[in-house]
């Protein structure tokens, strides 16, 4: 039997269940043996961490870290519920974090079409 490995931070299973059932899916970030706990992205937070992102959708694809940074800052700020302290406040910790955070802006894919 494996032992699970115990994260700075880390909620109990009851918490997480909590969570669940307001928020629906959960996102853990786990950074050099902390960890912390999101909620999902909504329009307004999504939206907003959109206006940071500067990406070019070509072949010669290319994204601005800074701006990748600051929009998981906007998530990171947003749906944290909980976990390590330390993520937030030492820089090292928060860059990691709001880079990873930043993938939870997804999109859809959707059609448009001229209605002829």
């Amino acid at each position: 039997m494996t032992e699970k490995i115990k994260y700075i931070g880390a909620v109990d299973q009851a918490q997480l269940e909590a969570w669940k059932k307001k928020h629906g899916d959960i996102f853990e970030i786990i950074i050099e043996g902390h960890i912390g706990y999101l909620k999902p992205v909504d329009r307004k937070v999504m939206i907003y961490a959109l206006t940071k992102l500067d990406i070019t959708f070509s072949e010669g694809k290319k994204m601005n870290l800074g701006q990748m940074v600051q929009s998981g800052e906007a998530i990171l700020q947003n749906c944290w519920i909980g976990g390590s302290e330390e993520i937030l406040k030492k820089d090292d910790l928060f860059i990691s974090a709001a880079m990873e955070a930043s993938y939870l802006v997804t999109f859809k894919n959707a059609e448009l079409k001229k209605n002829c």
